[in-house]
């Protein structure tokens, strides 16, 4: 952990990149490349691991060229998982590739989204503050 209570981990696949950080009682992952099929395992275990001892999660997508099904899927999944223990996801996305799937599935309904990690952040300690 450094001195601004930050720990950050960085973990990599030829396809997907994410650096998390804990910042207070939220974990943030911010994402790059591509979610889909053959990404699926390493997407999986930095969700999974993210949300260990926190009560939210925040995904930067922004970095994402491309987000599939298995994607929303894992996101819709950890959602549920989540909220199920009182606790949340939020999703930061701002472009329309990675919009648009959340628009057509409905999933933009149901699922938390910010205009930035800072807003997340701030709705976070709102509600668990």
């Amino acid at each position: 952990m450094n001195m601004d209570g930050e720990d950050r981990l960085r973990r990599t696949d030829a396809q997907l990149t994410a650096a998390t950080a804990r910042i207070g009682d939220a974990a943030v992952v911010h994402l790059r490349g591509t979610a889909d099929l053959e990404t699926r395992e390493l997407l999986d275990n930095i969700l999974q691991t993210a949300a260990e001892g926190v009560i939210a999660v925040i995904v930067d997508l922004d970095g994402l060229e491309f987000l599939s099904s298995t994607g929303l899927s894992l996101l819709m999944q950890l959602h549920n998982k989540l909220a199920a223990d009182d606790r949340e996801l939020r999703l930061v996305a701002h472009y329309r590739h990675l919009l648009r799937p959340f628009e057509l599935t409905g999933l933009h309904d149901e699922l938390n989204f910010d205009q930035s990690v800072d807003e997340a952040l701030a709705v976070v300690a709102r509600h668990h503050g």
